[in-house]
């Protein structure tokens, strides 16, 4: 793999503050009625995933001690080497994306439906990524999609674009994941996650009869019955291939010391390009992704779904397929 070298700590630091993006300790709280996602820039300014929970125990400083390096849209290469949410060729050959935060800002679109913006560049080339959050309060449901664009000087080859990136921490996680039989029927798996990454993925799309749908409902701790533990319901809204990837990585590898009970982290992104089928982006063009919808609650699966469920009822959206699928969740999950 082409890299290219990294800079020292601070000169590299000092090409950041010459963009003005350098903004270590911020806070950007997205919330609903009874839930909250808050990111945060660490000391290398990646965004990060600082909590994500019941709105009245999020943080309102930031702590560099909490500080747990959940990169919620890491590029591929430079210091990053999990799963990534976009991987990329530059104009140069060089396949190493360093994303970094820029700034942000927030939008009320009125009947308590909120738009944040996150925009992300890469820190040596003219490479732009923003977040866009839409947060439904009444229905207690985030919305997420990603936007690329550039202007280097030739065309970037594209290989995975994500919609959106989660990252969750527990002792263990529990995945139930979705299909149809030859009736149409919505049936349900479970699977207990290992350390490994898993996908969801679907070559059918467009017309074709889908094996896998693109909604799911992860489980976190030991439960994974309806009524226990805190779960997050989630859906990618596309009618063609996707892939959802979830990513398990063990306590050793996150945190210097073993906390009690031991704590691992689930990094969880959604994409339409399950192939890696590269893709030439030219210069000034924008790329959209499909929109991922998650809910979180902190008393079981039952909850997070109807969440869900009454959030696609609302929708005038049917036509994507994740949200056909929602309509057709049992209310148990």
């Amino acid at each position: 793999m082409k890299t290219r070298s990294l800079l020292p700590f601070a000169a590299s630091m000092a090409l950041l503050s010459s963009l003005g993006i350098v903004s270590a300790g911020l806070l950007i709280p997205v919330k609903t009625r009874s839930t909250a996602l808050v990111f945060s820039t660490g000391a290398n300014n990646h965004l990060t995933q600082y909590y994500v929970g019941p709105a009245s125990a999020a943080p309102a400083t930031y702590d560099p001690a909490n500080d747990n390096d959940n990169v919620v849209y890491p590029g591929a290469g430079s210091l990053f080497h999990s799963q990534p949410a976009l991987r990329a060729t530059h104009f140069d050959g060089n396949t190493s994306t360093d994303l970094v935060y820029v700034q942000h800002g927030t939008q009320d679109l009125g009947s308590g439906v909120t738009l944040t913006t996150i925009k992300l560049r890469d820190s040596y080339y003219p490479f732009f990524v923003e977040l866009f959050i839409r947060s439904y309060a009444p229905d207690d449901v985030f919305e997420e999609w990603a936007q690329v664009h550039h202007q280097e000087p030739a065309a970037v080859t594209l290989y995975e674009v994500a919609s959106a990136g989660l990252v969750m921490n527990a002792a263990a996680y529990s995945l139930r994941h979705y299909g149809r039989d030859r009736g149409d029927r919505l049936i349900a798996w479970d699977t207990k996650l290992t350390p490994l990454l898993e996908f969801l993925e679907s070559a059918g799309g467009g017309a074709a009869p889908r094996i896998t749908e693109p909604v799911f409902v992860v489980s976190l701790g030991t439960g994974g019955h309806p009524g226990e533990g805190a779960a997050l319901a989630g859906a990618l809204l596309t009618t063609g291939n996707f892939v959802t990837s979830f990513e398990y990585e063990e306590p050793d590898s996150i945190f210097p010391y073993r906390p009690a009970p031991v704590i691992s982290r689930l990094r969880i992104l959604g994409n339409t390009n399950p192939r890696s089928i590269p893709r030439t982006f030219l210069p000034n063009r924008t790329l959209v992704t499909s929109p991922m919808v998650f809910a979180y609650h902190d008393r079981g699966i039952q909850t997070a779904v109807a969440r869900l469920r009454a959030w696609a009822r609302a929708q005038d959206r049917t036509h994507e397929a994740g949200v056909k699928a929602l309509l057709d969740l049992p209310p148990e999950g």
